[in-house]
């Protein structure tokens, strides 16, 4: 049975975070509404994890949706009053415990999109101006133009300067960013999935060594990774997975990309500029 005190957190939390629905939750008949304040507060306690981590790493949010999940199943005790009412409205009104997985499964997967994220934003630094010739868009984002005194209109005449360098720089450091984050939960994954991904990753990756080495300039031409080079990384990949099955610590072998370090607060990748 739900406790006074589980039920006051929970209505404080719909009270305070959806004010709309905590008003016409009011008018439910009493036998639904105290479990509706429940179930909406163990959904934002759980949301929140995701979307409102602070200074938390993938990885602690990975380890917080774990603990959520097993208090939410009754598998482990908590002191979290949200969770503790949430697994008694479970056993009540049979909640089958694959929803709740569901849930945070969902969860889970909102997290581990930073590498998906890493892979699009090296296309975009990599291909900036092959884009503006094919596409007729520039994909860097407008704010990272501007806060580096770049301007569209010398990048629809495909002209590089400096400028424009930093600007492809601070995206190309802020991916690297996502591909710290991306990395630390490939673990996560089956095991016949890992290595595929993170090979993937280190292709991808390498990409920044291009850059790099032509000074940031993506607009003149576009670098690209040779049949000989993609073999030996795949290579190489595969050699330190054998001796070594700590996805962080291959990828940092290969790829030459730190695993230390922050993700860059930069904005996101946006819309599209179009250049007509």
């Amino acid at each position: 049975m739900v406790e006074d005190t589980q039920l006051a957190e929970s209505k404080s939390i719909h009270r305070q975070t959806g004010k709309t629905f905590y008003f016409a939750t009011r008018l439910l008949p009493r036998r639904v509404r105290q479990a509706t304040y429940v179930l909406y507060a163990f959904f934002r306690v759980a949301d929140e994890v995701v979307d409102d981590p602070g200074d938390a790493s993938p990885e602690a949010q990975r380890e917080r949706l774990a603990e959520i999940r097993e208090a939410a199943l009754g598998n482990r005790e908590t002191d979290d009053p949200v969770l503790s009412a949430f697994s008694e409205v479970r056993e009540e009104y049979g909640i089958p415990d694959e929803e709740v997985e569901l849930f945070i499964d969902a969860m889970l997967t909102d997290i581990d999109k930073s590498l998906g994220e890493a892979f699009q934003l090296t296309n975009f630094v990599r291909d900036v101006g092959e884009d503006i010739v094919d596409r007729d868009r520039i994909y860097l984002p407008l704010e990272t133009l501007e806060a580096h005194g770049a301007d569209a209109e010398t990048l629809e005449a495909r002209r590089f300067t400096d400028e424009i360098g930093d600007a492809v720089e601070h995206e190309m450091r802020r991916a690297e960013g996502l591909y710290r984050e991306g990395v630390t939960g490939i673990k996560y994954l089956p095991r016949d999935c890992q290595l595929p991904v993170l090979t993937a990753a280190v292709l991808y990756a390498d990409h920044h060594r291009l850059v790099r080495e032509r000074g940031y300039d993506t607009v003149t031409a576009t670098p690209s990774l040779g049949t000989i080079r993609k073999a030996a990384l795949v290579a190489r990949t595969r050699w330190h997975w054998l001796w070594s099955d700590d996805p962080e610590a291959v990828f940092e072998t290969v790829s030459g990309i730190s695993m230390n370090g922050d993700r860059s607060s930069a904005p996101g990748p946006g819309d599209p500029i179009p250049m007509r």
